[in-house]
Parts: structure tokens; sequence; C-alpha cells
């Protein structure tokens, strides 16, 4: 309840939280000003730290990494990235937070994370990571995400100003999942090859061509098909364990059998390639 007068809280049940002034917390989120909520973000980032230097004093770095996993990394903050707009003052908090989840890794590894190690280890376990989620890269996803299921566009149209500052900040902080893709195109325009985006017959929703190249040299129109994929995918894991690259030729087979038909009634050639995410190429790329 919040008034600035304290004698009315007098008319009610003593449970009820009280506050004279209009920052204060409940649920276990802080409700205010964007500087009391960063105070509020940084003291709980301070507390869940000194977790973090705990850790790497564990006899097994197997043991430690689990419970960074699973006990002492973004579950920490997750309700809070929720529950507050991604102010700058919060984002802040949130990378000192990544950062110290990361010094912890390092610490219990005995190894210096690079940079691309950096972004890898914050992915999720099936795609090659560790599963440590970085909490600033997703506060801005996850406040969109507890707004839109919470507000009531008839009785709550304000809410939407918070809503479109959440989805500017999310816009800009999303990383392509299409880099490689991005980095193909790239190259076949400095070739002068004109790749085109996602060509398809156009009669439904398949694509056989993440780009197509019509003017490609050594045959027909070239349909070039790109995809990570994961050795340690229950489907391949005992094929990827008996030689290196059968997992990127699962993929590349399975192209073949999605695309050829179509492409063979355009007139185009699928060149599948494929990548696994530890860095081996299909032998067609």
């Amino acid at each position: 309840m919040l008034s600035p007068n304290a004698d009315i809280f007098q008319l009610f049940d003593s449970s009820i939280p009280t506050s004279t002034t209009p920052n204060f917390e409940i649920l276990g989120a802080p409700i205010g000003s964007p500087e009391f909520c960063g105070d509020y973000i940084e003291a709980k980032r301070k507390q869940a730290c000194s977790l973090l230097h705990l850790l790497p004093q564990l006899c097994d770095p197997q043991v430690s990494i689990l419970l960074l996993r699973h006990c002492a990394s973004f579950c920490k903050l997750s309700h809070l990235s929720r529950s507050i707009p991604p102010w700058d003052s919060l984002l802040r908090q949130f990378m000192i937070f990544d950062e110290d989840v990361l010094h912890c890794l390092e610490e219990c590894a005995a190894f210096e994370l690079t940079h691309s190690a950096t972004k890898q280890v914050q992915l999720p376990l099936r795609h090659g990571g560790l599963g440590l989620t970085s909490v600033s890269s997703h506060s801005s996803s996850a406040y969109i995400s507890s707004l839109s299921n919470a507000i009531d566009v008839t009785s709550a149209p304000n809410s939407f100003h918070h809503l479109n500052e959440a989805i500017a900040l999310y816009n800009m902080k999303i990383d392509s999942a299409d880099a490689l893709r991005d980095c193909f195109a790239n190259l076949c325009s400095k070739a002068c090859l004109s790749p085109q985006l996602e060509k398809g017959p156009g009669l439904d929703f398949s694509r056989p061509a993440d780009y197509l190249v019509p003017n490609w040299s050594l045959s027909n129109p070239a349909a070039f098909d790109l995809k990570v994929i994961h050795p340690l995918n229950t489907d391949l894991i005992l094929e990827a364990s008996l030689a290196s690259g059968n997992s990127a030729e699962f993929g590349e087979i399975g192209k073949h059998t999605k695309n050829d038909q179509m492409c063979g009634r355009l007139g185009w050639t699928c060149i599948p390639l494929v990548i696994e995410v530890y860095g081996g190429w299909g032998c067609e790329a």
C-alpha cells in the first residue's frame, strides 16, 4: 500500500506491506525510479556474487561449473529481468553480473576465455555452449514477454510505452542468427555473383535456397542451403563418433533429400553448405 500519509495505514491489516515513498519492493521486485531499481539490483548482484567467489574453491571443477550453470548464474537475476524495464542503469548491472559469471568460469576451469569462446559458453548446451545464459542479452526480451502476458490492452494502454522501449532495446541488441548466411552473401556479392535471398517456387512457404546464385559458372543456377549441425545431437552422436565429418555428411544428405526434387523442377543445382558447431565443414562446402 502506497500513501504519503502514514496514519492511514492503521486502518488496514498490519500484514499488508506499506510505503510512504514511490520506491518500494513487492513480490521480490523493486517498484520505483530507475535509480532506486538500479540500487536494488546492484545489491542483489553483490549478494549473488558472494556465491561466485566460493565456487572456484571446490575441489572438482566439473561440480563447480555444474553449480555455476544451474544455481549461480542466470537464475539469480532472471526474475528481476522480467519485472523491471531494461533501463540503462539496470543493463549495466546485468552486464557486470555476466562478467562476474564468466570470470568465475575462468577460475573454475583455469583458462582465459577469448571473445569467441565467451559467446559460445553463453549458448545453450544443444547449440554447443555451456548454458551460461547472459542476463544482459536476454533482459529486454524477458521483459517484453512478461509485460505482454500481463497487460490488459483495454485497461492499461500506457503500459505499451515501456513495451515499446523494451522492443527497441531488444532489436538493437540482437545478434543475427543468420550471421553465417550473411557472410556467405557478402562473399558472393564481392564476387559479383548477385545472390538472391530465400528463393523458391512461390507457391508455398518452401524454399530450397537460402541464397540462389543465378550465374553460377559451374553448372545451372545454384541453390545454396546453409545448415549448422551439432555432432552431439542424439540422432548423430553414434555416427559422429565413428569418423570426423560424419554429422556434416548426414546434414548434406538431409538437404539433398529435402531439396533435390524441387531444385530439379526449377532447373537449379542444390548445393548444401553444412558446418558443424565445432568448425568442421561438409565435403560439398
